[in-house]
């Protein structure tokens, strides 16, 4: 994360805020997840309706594709029954609208006009032969009967459509959208409100010719306008997207992509030496802390809580530093939120300073493992399994605590009434919980984001949409940050742990010295 201050206003905004999204239960929505729409996917579910008009707009002007596509579809209009409420828009899947019995008729209204040689390039052919159950296929009819249809040049000329296309934003692919829409105002099923004049000027006035920002801003309409209209179509339950994409996975094979490997800072052993070094004089520092600190020998439920939670802190970092294979963001932040809890947790422990709170955090744990003991009983009885060596190691472990007969077990959270969240806020680690904690979940519980960043790659083959394919070999990704997060975790669990037997003041210099000798290992010129 960069040290540099971000200057106020400079960055464009073009997303909602935090401040802006609506908490729904426990969901966070934004403004336009808000309204009655159903969002749709520009490749998933659009991509594939905008080949034709892909082939109109391709290598020619927007003037020159402009007049071609109306051309062309003020002849077909002639063919669509008066009483549909549908109406040609260019869409592969609005091609259907045109009769079967009108077919040929409205082919040789397309060669009378002289349009037809032109609205359909060899590349579009072939590769819409290539679907039997394309819309549009019926316009091909007659040239199907008379040319072989080249599996190799329609696969090719597709792949190389799907790559024009697959940028939403894209201008091409606005345009495409904007043809579309250009069809339906002319038959009047967008009507603009009054006090929609910026859109009623521009639209009709866009063209090359116009001010970049112009274009941008109409662009940015045409795209509000088409994602809201699309889906009211009944053209939007056409059969024809999801038949594209699939009937590609038979077509067309998928394709490995031989990423360049990413190229990891050089590592030496020096660098090493110099980590457990600095780790090993952070020890003795606590070594010798430790036995300053006052303990209650017949209450230790704190002390022993307290040491617990700082030398678990020392282990994970241990585990970090010594082995650079956890210096991985996959691996490394799965030991970050393991770090931050227990930075959490013994934070509030000491800012609460309730005794009875340390005995909660043993009891809780220990009625867990009373829970895992019966468990086992009832496999054992249930199976037959030999279980009974197991259980009264457990029982030797729970009764040292406690007589499991007056233990109760805890079903719910350690602490009633809390969560890391909430703790953590309360003790000012809210930053710890909203930058470390909450997005290390991801790798903790393998969510869809850690997935596809380091476990996935893409395949190379456009008509499968780039999907996801497994990835067997990490690359070398070794971070030094995840190092040097995982020492700022371990001191300031230190500090906690000295805050909590007033020898702040007495070792604070050390542990900010620790600090600096990680960081110095990693960031120097």
């Amino acid at each position: 994360m960069s040290r540099k201050r971000r200057k106020k206003g400079t960055k464009q905004k073009n997303t909602s805020s935090l401040k802006e999204h609506r908490r729904v239960r426990k969901v966070l929505q934004p403004p336009l997840a808000q309204l009655p729409v159903t969002p749709l996917g520009w490749v998933t579910d659009l991509l594939p309706d905008m080949l034709w008009i892909d082939s109109i707009l391709d290598n020619r002007t927007l003037g020159q594709a402009a007049g071609l596509f109306h051309s062309a579809l003020d002849v077909l209009d002639e063919f669509v029954p008066t009483d549909s409420s549908s109406v040609l828009t260019g869409l592969i899947s609005s091609f259907q609208l045109v009769p079967a019995d009108k077919h040929p008729e409205a082919i040789n209204a397309l060669r009378s006009a002289k349009l037809y040689e032109h609205i359909l390039p060899e590349g579009l052919k072939h590769g819409l032969s290539l679907y039997s159950q394309c819309p549009m296929l019926w316009m091909l009819s007659e040239w199907r009967q008379n040319t072989h249809v080249d599996f190799e040049v329609g696969v090719r000329y597709l792949k190389e459509v799907v790559v024009r296309l697959f940028a939403s934003r894209s201008k091409h692919s606005t345009r495409c959208r904007m043809f579309a829409l250009a069809r339906m105002i002319k038959h009047g099923k967008i009507l603009f409100a009054k006090d929609a004049s910026e859109a009623v000027e521009l639209l009709p006035k866009y063209s090359d010719s116009m001010p970049e920002e112009q274009q941008k801003k109409v662009e940015s309409i045409a795209r509000a306008l088409f994602a809201s209209f699309y889906g009211s179509e009944d053209l939007r339950t056409s059969r024809w997207v999801p038949y594209f994409w699939r009937h590609n996975y038979e077509i067309s094979a998928c394709e490995i992509r031989m990423e360049e490997p990413v190229t990891a800072r050089d590592l030496t052993q020096n660098e090493l030496y110099q980590l457990d070094n600095a780790l090993m004089k952070l020890k003795s520092t606590y070594r010798e802390a430790s036995l300053k600190a006052k303990l209650d020998l017949y209450d230790l439920d704190r002390d022993e809580v307290l040491f617990g939670l700082t030398s678990r802190q020392f282990r994970l970092f241990s585990a970090i530093a010594s082995d650079p294979q956890l210096w991985t963001p996959d691996l490394g932040f799965m030991l970050h939120r393991v770090m931050a809890d227990t930075l959490i947790v013994i934070s509030w422990l000491v800012h609460k300073g309730d005794l009875s709170l340390y005995q909660r955090f043993k009891r809780h744990s220990v009625g867990k493992q009373k829970l895992y003991k019966l468990h086992l009983a009832e496999i054992g009885e249930q199976t037959g399994l030999d279980t009974e060596e197991l259980e009264e190691s457990l029982a030797e472990r729970i009764n040292e605590e406690l007589w499991e007969e007056l233990l109760p077990i805890e079903l719910g959270a350690v602490f009633e009434g809390t969560n890391s969240r909430k703790m953590a806020k309360e003790v000012g680690l809210e930053h710890l919980y909203n930058l470390v904690y909450s997005p290390a979940s991801a790798e903790l519980h393998g969510e869809w984001t850690s997935l596809k960043e380091y476990h996935l790659q893409r395949c190379a083959n456009p008509l499968h949409r780039f999907h996801w394919l497994p990835r067997f070999q990490i690359d070398n990704l070794l971070s030094p940050g995840i190092v040097l997060t995982a020492s700022s975790m371990l001191g300031d669990t230190i500090i906690v742990w000295l805050q909590a037997y007033n020898l702040e003041t007495e070792y604070r210099s050390a542990i900010d010295a620790f600090k600096d000798d990680v960081a110095g290992i990693f960031l120097q010129d």
